[in-house]
Parts: structure tokens; C-alpha cells; sequence
């Protein structure tokens, strides 16, 4: 189930790295770079085969905008967004089959035995049925409608009609319309989409609120079951059990077209598989076979349930193209009104799953607009824009997300199921017809990203885990070369592919910086095989340490600031530490160790003080060396992960850190005793000379006091050298004996003090 691969090629005077480097694909993530060809990739990050897809009806023979579809058996009705136009296509022949009243058709649907439509527009808007020469019979029109976005139809023939812009559904009978729901206009204006459960209860959605509304069509009764995160719901199906999920449309949850995102952690599942829709010189008939979607499951050999079925619950699509924008409108704050929706991580819009009992949980969410969605046995299949994309959502435990197709038009607006096993889906910008085939196609490939190891890399193991069923295979090819694009013509030649097995696989291409890989699968049409989890392995040349800074901090302590514990070094005086913080780094990801060595400014001898540090700091006690300046020189090596013969070292040599732990000198310190006049206080002049290696920052005195102290200047009026007189008159002392004490300090923190006795007379 693993297969892995080792290259042998080694290149003369290259010391490689100890230590390999392992690149890892297993999740969809990981593989939403790579480009596939009729191969898809699975939110559970697996490459499989995808779908056979074909185009039916190509851009010039289709409506700009296909609006919805209805399908009988393998003939396919085909409505205009952009006229009042139906197509009929039969045959591999698509032709303009009937024109109902209206500007547009934006509803269809197939009842058994006739076609319904809903037409849109100031004039003509209704519900009409088409016979089978393509003449269309009004069944029911009204003033008030303008758009008729969705029709369905129950047992006992009684039509259904989500109408705007007013928000009613309609039940129509014998030609008239009775209104079974109006919502309220700050709520909605359009009803979107209609569903009907099997009890006969009707569910529709809404624009402006994107609400999810449960309609009792006999007790013309209803409530609103959920109020989306998002401005409309475009589509709901039911779940067969009494539930429901409903698709939300959100223009400001939506990608811009050409970009992708990710929902939930899941980004979209593999490149475009570029459809020629817009081609304006391809007949229909002579259409390319393109490929698109998978459903197995690479857990087993059995294929999971088939894409083709059928479900009359299904609402025909809706164009965006002609739905009308939402006016901005204040969510429903009423006593009573439905929580807020539960939401998966991340942006985009969703598609909710309602259970029988009420409970609404996100089961899929990206940035995409769903404009249409279809229910098939344990999958729902959704129509999405601004990419194109059509994605397959298992409904079962794992709600796994498959990306069927990615159609080259920016819009799928419709989609039906067909009796002959194919999923038929329309298109918008530029409008065309396609299918999604039951059978898997024949083969597929899934190409890799360029993986950069930043520099010349020895290429070691591909390891992969691949499912392969009987009649399917899968093949590793690579690719190397020492420039960004791969196509360029210095990459080496694709490898011979090498079958998945239970082994490890040489890789044989050269070394280099960058790496591609080519999955191919094969099958037989009846199943998929499954690759996936590949690792790589390579291993680059040692390369250098860097080292970006080096930072020596001021003294701490009681005369520089607090002191605690360093790493790195032994325990300092108070005062005399200075930390040094080393900022290095390696690109082979080595473990580093360090030495640190000084010398005096002007010398040449280097003084080892620290080696082999398992950590980028150490506490320099700097008592050890005296006054004076120094540089440090800190070398980074690697050999603790590397040979001895291929360890590489860097060096930084600091800027001179100046060492000054010697206390400034106060000399000449004398006072005189001034008398005052009769009445008054004496006074005390103080008179000295601050003087140090290094320049004085402060003097001060204290009068009979260790702890008031009162700032001198000196007699220039700045502390600005290394040697400071100053005279100070100490006023009021009164009668006695007083201890005046200076304090002179320096600029590194360092302190000396000096007292004298005066007596002072009566």
C-alpha cells in the first residue's frame, strides 16, 4: 500500500546536510496547487479518477444564460435567462423549441408527461405548459407577479409557483392562483425555491434574510425553520427523512471570479479541467469527451453509490443572471424568531442540513455562490459561482467534498438528473449544456506543484499511499531542474513511471532545487483507484549558519537594574553582568552551539570566555576583565549535526562594549559654616570634585539622611566629563553637629560617596 523512493546521485564537492527534510501532500490543501487532468482531488485530500464529462451544447447553439433544465429521458429541455426561449436537444441536436409569454423562462419542469415552465417579466410572467409540438399554454398568470422562479408539481396535479416580487407561493388549480404564503417585506421579496416533503408539506427560500420557510399548504399556515448567516437561499431539496437541505447564495461570501478560497479548512479540489463550451467553432455532436467526477470511497474496492438517479423533489434552478439584486433590509428581531444559523470555521456560504426535529447544522461551506442543487443517493450534487464549479457532497457520515467539474463558463446555474444514469448541468457568461457520466474515465493525472527546497537538493524517497482495485493501476513520475517555471527546457526529463507498491521506489532524476511529481491513474471505467499521503523526501547541502545580531544588554543589578538568573554563565556581581543575546540561525535547520571570546580594543589576543553553548545567551560577568573597551567575536557552529569535514561555522565580531565597574571618586569635599544675622539660621557651603574613568552622570547630597538625597549641579551646569567641581549652599542648618555625605554616580551606574562632619554654633 506504500511506495517510496531513494536517489542515488550524489554530486562531487557537495557536502550534504545530515539531516533529511520531509515534504508531506495528504491533505486537499496540499494537493489545491497542483493542476489535474481528469483526475480530481477530495476534501479528504485523495487523488482519484473523475467523471466522463461531455459537452452537449455548446456557447453559439446554447442561450447566453441557461437558466434551468428539465430532462425525459435522454431529451433535455433547456430554458433561456436571457429570452423567453425554450430549447429542445435530442439526438445530439439542440434546436429552439417553444416561446412562452414573458422576457425569460426562469423556471422548468418535467412532470412525466408534460413540460411546465415559469416565465418572468412586467408582462406575460406565469406558469405555462409547453406540449410536445412546443406550443405553450398559459395555466396561470397574475398582475402582482413578476417572476416565477421555481414550479412544482404533487400527486393530485396541483402546481406550485415561488413568485417575487412580493415573496408568495402560489397553489394553482383549474387556472387560478390561491396564495398559500406572503412574507413580510422587510423579511423577503423574492421566494427563490420551492421543495415538498413527503407528507405534502411545502419548504421555500427566501432572498434579503435568506430564510428557510415550512409552508402547511391545507392550513395555509407557516413559521420560519431558519435564518441562514447568509441574504438568500437559491435551492433546497429534502432529505427523504423528513428533513431538508437548503443552498445559501451570498454575493459577499463569494470569491471573485479566478480566485479560490477555502471554507472549513477545505480549499478547492484540483485545477480546472477546461471545458470547451465557449468555443465558437465546435459542433456539439463533435464535442471533446472531457472528464470530471469520482465517487468511490479509497477505503474499499467498492465503488460508492452511482451519481445518476433521479429526485422529484428537485426545484429547477434559477439563473443569477436574472434574479433581481436584494434591497438591504434589517433581519427580523421579533419575540420567538429562529436562532441563528450553527456555522462551520471559516467564510462562504453553506449548505445547511435541517433535521426532522429542527436542528440546522452547516455541512459544507466555501466561497462560492450555490445556485443550484440536486439530491442523488447519498450525495448531493451543487452548482456553484464565480469558478464554475461543480462539487459532489457525500450526505453520509463523512460529508466528504468532491470537485466534479470545473467548467471553463463562471456560472453553473442549472442542473437535472437524467434517466439515463448522467447529471446534465448548464451554464452562465457564456451559456452552454454539459454532462456528467455515470463511468470514470479511462485515465488521469494529477502534476504536482514545483516543490522548492530553497537550494540544490539530492532528491530521496516518494512515498504514497494508494488504493489500486482491480483493473486500476497507479504510476510516480518526476522532475527536477534549478529554475521556477518546470516547463523550462533545463528541467529534466519525466522519469520512467514507477508503479505504486509496497515498496520503495529510487527517484532517478538529478539532483536540484526543485521537484514536480505526476500521479497517473488508470482504470477500467468500472472503479477508481486512489492515491494519496505522498511524502518526499530530500536533503539539501550544508550550508553556513547566519548569525543577524548580537546584542550585549546594560548592567543589571542593584546599580543597573534588577538581576536575576542567566543562562549561560556563572553567577556575577551585582552590577558588573551584561547579558549577551546572540540572533542566529541555519537553513539546514542545524542545532547550533556557540563560543564567545573578547579582546581589548587595539589588541590582537582573543580570550575565550563561553564554549559550546547549547543556548544563543550568556551572562558575562565583566569584574574578570577590567575597565576599558572590547569587542566580542561569537562564532555559530553547526557540528553537532554535520561530519566534522563538512561543519561550517559564521562569525559576527560585536562593536566595542565599553567596562566601566569602577565607582566615581569624590575629592576635596569641605564645608564652611556661613553665621546668619542675628535671627536667622546658618548656613553650609559644600564644596568638592566629582571625578572618574568614565563620565559623570549625577551628584547629590543628603544632609543627616540615607535616603533624602537633593541633586547638585555642577559649576558649569551639566554633568559632561569625567571630572565635576561643584559648590553647593546648604540653607537653615540648624545648631550642632551634621554628617552632609555627596554621592557622585557615573553613566554606568557605578557610585561613590564622601561625607564630612560640621559643626554649626548657637
Amino acid at each position: 500500500m506504500f511506495a517510496a523512493a531513494a536517489a542515488v546521485v550524489l554530486w562531487a564537492g557537495v557536502a550534504w546536510a545530515v539531516s533529511p527534510v520531509t515534504v508531506e501532500h495528504a491533505t486537499e490543501a496540499d494537493f489545491a496547487n497542483g493542476t489535474t487532468d481528469s483526475a480530481v482531488v477530495t476534501s479528504e485530500g485523495q487523488v482519484q479518477l473523475g467523471r466522463e464529462l461531455s459537452v452537449l451544447v455548446t456557447s453559439p447553439q446554447a442561450p447566453a444564460v441557461v437558466s434551468a433544465l428539465a430532462a425525459d429521458g435522454k431529451t433535455l429541455y433547456i430554458a433561456s435567462g436571457s429570452d423567453n426561449a425554450i430549447y429542445r436537444y435530442a439526438d445530439g441536436k439542440c434546436a429552439k423549441f417553444a416561446s412562452p409569454d414573458g422576457t425569460l423562462v426562469s423556471s422548468l419542469l418535467w412532470t412525466g408527461k408534460e413540460l411546465i415552465a415559469g416565465t418572468s417579466g412586467a408582462k406575460g410572467a406565469g406558469v405555462y405548459s409547453i406540449d410536445d409540438k412546443g406550443v405553450a399554454k398559459a395555466l396561470w398568470t397574475d398582475a402582482d407577479v413578476q417572476y416565477v422562479w421555481a414550479v412544482l408539481r404533487d400527486e393530485a396535479g396541483t402546481l406550485y409557483a415561488a413568485t417575487g416580487p412580493k415573496a408568495r407561493v402560489y397553489a394553482i388549480e383549474g387556472g387560478k392562483g390561491q396564495m398559500l404564503y406572503e412574507a413580510a417585506p422587510e423579511q423577503a421579496k423574492n421566494i427563490l425555491c420551492l421543495a415538498r416533503g413527503e407528507d405534502g408539506t411545502l419548504y421555500a427560500g427566501t432572498d434579503v434574510n435568506g430564510l428557510v420557510v415550512q409552508i402547511d399548504p391545507k392550513k395555509k399556515t407557516s413559521r420560519v425553520l431558519l435564518d441562514t448567516n447568509e441574504k438568500e437561499v437559491a435551492a433546497i431539496v429534502t432529505d427523504g427523512k423528513g428533513g431538508l437541505y437548503a443552498a445559501t447564495s451570498d454575493a459577499a461570501k463569494t470569491a471573485s471570479e479566478g480566485t479560490t478560497g477555502t471554507g472549513s479548512g477545505l480549499p478547492p479540489g484540483g485545477a480546472k479541467t477546461t471545458m470547451p463550451a465557449t468555443t465558437p467553432t465546435e459542433p456539439a455532436k463533435t464535442a471533446a469527451t472531457r472528464k470530471a467526477a469520482t465517487t468511490s470511497s479509497p477505503s474499499s474496492n467498492k465503488v460508492n453509490d452511482t451519481i445518476a438517479g433521479d429526485d422529484d423533489n428537485n426545484p429547477a434552478a434559477t439563473s443569477p443572471a436574472v434574479r433581481p439584486t436584494p434591497s438591504p433590509s434589517p433581519r427580523a428581531t421579533s419575540p420567538g424568531a429562529p436562532p441563528t444559523a450553527p456555522t462551520m470555521d471559516g467564510p462562504g456560504n453553506a449548505v445547511y442540513h435541517i433535521d426532522a426535529d429542527g436542528l440546522a447544522r452547516a455541512i459544507f461551506r466555501r466561497p462560492v455562490s450555490i445556485y443550484t442543487m440536486v439530491r442523488v443517493d447519498g450525495a448531493l450534487i451543487l452548482g456553484t459561482g464565480n469558478n464554475g464549479q461543480i462539487f459532489r457532497v457525500s450526505i453520509k457520515d463523512d460529508n466528504e467534498v468532491i470537485t466534479l467539474a470545473d467548467a471553463e463558463p463562471s456560472q453553473v446555474t442549472a442542473l437535472a438528473m437524467g434517466g439515463d444514469g448522467q447529471v446534465y448541468f448548464g451554464t452562465a457568461n457564456k451559456g452552454s449544456v454539459g454532462a456528467i457520466a455515470a463511468s470514470f474515465a479511462k485515465a488521469g493525472t494529477f502534476t504536482s506543484k514545483a516543490i522548492d527546497a530553497q537550494q540544490i537538493a539530492r532528491w530521496g524517497t516518494a512515498r504514497l499511499w494508494a488504493l489500486t482495485p482491480k483493473g486500476a493501476s497507479v504510476t510516480v513520475s518526476t522532475r527536477t531542474g534549478n529554475v521556477t517555471e518546470p516547463n523550462d527546457k533545463t528541467w529534466s526529463e519525466w522519469s520512467a513511471p514507477v508503479e505504486a507498491k509496497d515498496e520503495f521506489i529510487k527517484i532517478t532524476s538529478p539532483a536540484g532545487r526543485f521537484l514536480q511529481y505526476r500521479l497517473a491513474l488508470k482504470s477500467d471505467g468500472t472503479a477508481t483507484p486512489a492515491a494519496g499521503d505522498v511524502r518526499l523526501v530530500y536533503q539539501v547541502g550544508n550550508l553556513a549558519p547566519e548569525i543577524a545580531q548580537v546584542v550585549v544588554a546594560e548592567p543589571s543589578g542593584p546599580q543597573g537594574g534588577p538581576a536575576g538568573p542567566t543562562p549561560g554563565g556563572p553567577a556575577a556581581a551585582a552590577g558588573a553582568t551584561r547579558t549577551i543575546v546572540i540572533q542566529a540561525s541555519d537553513a539546514n535547520s542545524d542545532t547550533l552551539t556557540y563560543t564567545i571570546e573578547y579582546r581589548e580594543v587595539g589588541t590582537d589576543n582573543w580570550i575565550k570566555i563561553a564554549d559550546k553553548l547549547d543556548k544563543p545567551m550568556y551572562a558575562w560577568d565583566t569584574q574578570t576583565v577590567g575597565d576599558g573597551s572590547y569587542e566580542l567575536r561569537i562564532t555559530a557552529s553547526d557540528a553537532g549535526a554535520n561530519p566534522p569535514a563538512t561543519a561550517l561555522v559564521a562569525t559576527k565580531i560585536t562593536k566595542p562594549v565599553h567596562i566601566d565597574n569602577t565607582a566615581p571618586e569624590v575629592k576635596e569635599l569641605a564645608a564652611r559654616v556661613e553665621q546668619g544675622k542675628e535671627g536667622e539660621a546658618a548656613a553650609v557651603v559644600l564644596t568638592g570634585q566629582a571625578a572618574d574613568g568614565g563620565r559623570i552622570d549625577a551628584i547629590a547630597y543628603s544632609l543627616d539622611s540615607a535616603t533624602e538625597w537633593v541633586t547638585v549641579l555642577p559649576e558649569d551646569g551639566i554633568c559632561d566629563s569625567n571630572s565635576e567641581k561643584f559648590t553647593v549652599r546648604v540653607k537653615d542648618v540648624k545648631p550642632g553637629k551634621h554628617r552632609l555625605t555627596v554621592r557622585a554616580t557615573d553613566a554606568a551606574g557605578n557610585t561613590g560617596y564622601k561625607s564630612v562632619t560640621v559643626n554649626v554654633g548657637k
